[in-house]
């Protein structure tokens, strides 16, 4: 449900314990559904973050990509094997993820989540300072758009809405199975 405009596009998944009861399949099922959607022309990058980050790793290599992959089916593939790897662990720290993914340039950022972060304002901070610049005409803007998406719990939103629309993106709220 949300969309973005570009050809490179990084998704930023929250693997921390919280994650647990549906949510983190919830999570990964939205991932993989909105590679799908991309054009082979369009590139992708995941990361999982927890106490720590775990980059985009396919084919049992020892060293993550190093770059945005093209949307092809075998990369499609790839990526669904690896994230079957990806084990909950504690934090919910998505520091690490952020700042590698603006060194990749993306057109836009999608961080999908089921809460807060517990960074201490670390990341929005982080953010605030390194992907917004003051253009001479249209004021402050996002050097990249990021989008929020929070899953099945509301009290996030007090970080992810804002952290949408300061960076030019849209949140979106994923209820349970079964609400509303």
């Amino acid at each position: 449900g949300v969309k973005a405009t570009g050809r490179k596009f990084v998704f930023i998944v929250d693997s921390s314990m919280s994650m647990k009861n549906g949510k983190f399949e919830a999570a990964c099922e939205e991932l993989m559904y909105s590679i799908s959607r991309l054009s082979k022309d369009q590139y992708f990058y995941v990361l999982f973050f927890d106490h720590d980050a775990a980059k985009m790793t396919f084919d049992g290599k020892k060293e993550p990509e190093p770059r945005c992959v093209p949307a092809t089916s075998p990369n499609i593939v790839s990526l669904g094997k690896w994230v079957k790897t990806v084990q909950l662990e504690l934090r919910t720290d998505p520091y690490d993820c952020v700042e590698f993914a603006l060194t990749l340039y993306p057109d836009a950022i999608y961080i999908l989540t089921d809460g807060q972060f517990t960074d201490k304002g670390k990341t929005v901070n982080y953010l605030k300072k390194e992907n917004l610049y003051n253009d001479p005409i249209d004021g402050i803007r996002p050097k990249t758009i990021i989008h929020t998406v929070g899953f099945y719990q509301r009290d996030g939103e007090t970080t992810l809405m804002p952290l949408a629309k300061l960076h030019g993106g849209t949140y979106r709220f994923v209820p349970p199975p079964g609400k509303k």
